[in-house]
């Protein structure tokens, strides 16, 4: 998980510990999530757009994604344009906006679930 919000990252971690992803990884910038993901290739990363820091939300997520293969699923305070895959560079597993809701959160998580298990590239 990749937030720099504290309580949005909370609820994070508690809403996939109550689906069973166990204790959930915190990164509160773009490039602790790219060294986190490379050493412990997590099944899903759920990664804030609005990161500060050199690399931001979407250019980890590219990363993750293509390099490393982890499903993706993109945050965002604003709606919109923003999280459209033309603009973050790569297709994410969802895009969700914050405040999150928790329906939208489970439908992404159940897609990937669905998908089965994924191997590394």
């Amino acid at each position: 998980m990749v937030e720099d919000e504290a309580l949005t990252a909370m609820e994070l971690a508690l809403h996939l510990d109550r689906r069973g992803f166990g204790e959930a990884r915190l990164a509160a910038t773009g490039e602790d999530a790219v060294r986190m993901a490379r050493a412990e290739r997590p099944s899903v990363a759920i990664m804030d757009r609005g990161l500060g820091g050199a690399m931001g939300g979407a250019e980890a997520g590219r990363i993750l994604s293509f390099e490393l293969g982890v499903p993706v699923i993109m945050l965002s305070g604003c709606a919109g344009a923003e999280l459209a895959p033309e603009r973050l560079g790569f297709e994410p597993l969802a895009a969700l906006t914050k405040p999150l809701d928790d329906a939208e959160l489970d439908r992404a998580l159940d897609r990937l679930e669905a998908s089965g298990p994924r191997a590394a590239p």
